[in-house]
């Protein structure tokens, strides 16, 4: 979930790249329906977001649902980083900006299966 309508664009074009199956969501109630709908391995998602909270209420929505989801939160907020108190339901939490190779790098790491296809490391 990305509130940054390039952002998600652009991460969802590298995410299929690499042979995930991607859906994206702009706003908390589409996030929540793209949850219980799709019951995904992993939830990508930014902190900060304008129709949630701080984002931390999707975190608590995965887990009142007990959603079988990793979580890899994305932050530009040092402050996000250092204190986020839903850390034991957060498999990783990731500084903005993140290199692609990174990226692809953590979500394999965290749902224990590589991508088809991962992208070149930037020089």
């Amino acid at each position: 979930m990305e509130d940054d309508v390039q952002q998600l664009a652009l991460r969802k074009l590298l995410l299929e790249a690499a042979g995930y199956d991607v859906a994206g969501a702009e706003g908390a109630a589409e996030a929540r329906r793209l949850l219980e709908e799709l019951r995904p391995d992993l939830l990508l998602m930014d902190l900060r977001l304008p129709k949630l909270k701080d984002g931390l209420s999707l975190i608590h929505c995965v887990e009142q649902q007990k959603l079988p989801c990793k979580i890899i939160v994305l932050s530009g907020w040092f402050e996000d980083l250092c204190d986020l108190p839903e850390e034991k339901l957060v498999s990783r939490v990731l500084g903005k900006p993140i290199r692609n190779d990174h990226l692809i790098e953590a979500i394999n790491a965290v749902i224990s299966w590589p991508a088809r296809n991962p992208p070149a490391a930037a020089s």
